[in-house]
C-alpha cells in the first residue's frame, strides 16, 4: 500500500514538473541562439556575445549575474518573469 502511494506521488510530481518547468526562464543561448553566442566558457567564466537589432525581442531567459560590456550605446526594455518592466540605457566606455 505504501509503495503505491509513493509511486502515485512521484508520477504526480513528474506531471507537474513537465507542465511547469518548460515555462520557467532558461539559458539564453538555448532559447535565443540567433542572438547569443558563447565566445568563451570555463568553470569560472562565461562570455556571451549578444546582438539585437532595434525592435528585436528574445525569449524569456535567465541571466547570470555579472558584467556587461557594451560595444554600441543604446537602450533596452527588460520584462521580468513577474511582469515588472525596466528600461536599461547603456553607454560605450
Amino acid at each position: 500500500m505504501i509503495k503505491k502511494s509513493w509511486i502515485k506521488c512521484l508520477v504526480t510530481a513528474a506531471m507537474i514538473a513537465a507542465t511547469v518547468l518548460p515555462g520557467c526562464a532558461q539559458d539564453v543561448v538555448k532559447v535565443s541562439p540567433q542572438h547569443n553566442k558563447i565566445v568563451f566558457e570555463n568553470d569560472h567564466v562565461r562570455v556571451i556575445e549578444k546582438k539585437l537589432a532595434p525592435g528585436e525581442k528574445e525569449a524569456m531567459h535567465q541571466s547570470s549575474p555579472g558584467w556587461y560590456y557594451v560595444k554600441k550605446a543604446g537602450s533596452l526594455q527588460v520584462t521580468f518573469e513577474d511582469g515588472e518592466v525596466e528600461a536599461w540605457d547603456s553607454t560605450v566606455n
